[in-house]
């Protein structure tokens, strides 16, 4: 359609496409070089492409944790279960007479008159219930091991 006086220079089919051949798609974009091949396959099949999306998923769990200083998630273990029970409950008793022994020096530290505030009441009624669940621990005998099969 001209315009002014000047005649049209694209056909209908190219108006409003700068310089696109007749008869193309303006709606596909082709690369430098032709139509190429579509991507090779990563991955022989879904199950493999499940595998490596699964191993790329752990590995950014493990880097967010040691990120956060965090210990890597154990393994299932091979330790039979009430070694590995007995061992957990030695390191939970631990951590808690560490929280115990941490806030009682932070309480002791602190004046009377914040002792006998609300927070400092606050604060010892939190140790006591930590004596309860430590003498409650202590109180979980190890358990005996059952006999072996020959």
């Amino acid at each position: 359609m001209p315009q002014h006086g000047v005649p049209a220079r694209h056909t209908p089919d190219q108006s409003r496409r700068c310089g696109a051949a007749a008869g193309t798609n303006r709606h596909v974009t082709i690369h430098e070089g032709g139509n190429q091949m579509p991507q090779p396959r990563r991955h022989p099949d879904n199950a493999a492409k499940q595998r490596a999306y699964r191993a790329r998923q752990d590995l950014a769990r493990q880097e967010q944790q040691q990120a956060k200083g965090l210990p890597p998630l154990p393994a299932l273990s091979t330790v039979p279960a009430r070694a590995r029970w007995q061992a957990l409950l030695t390191h939970a008793r631990l951590a808690l007479e560490t929280v115990q022994t941490e806030v009682q020096t932070y309480w002791d530290e602190r004046s009377e008159a914040w002792q006998e505030s609300g927070r400092g009441a606050a604060m010892a009624e939190e140790l006591e219930q930590l004596v309860v669940v430590l003498d409650a621990l202590a109180d979980l005998a190890p358990a005996a091991e059952p006999a072996r099969r020959p």
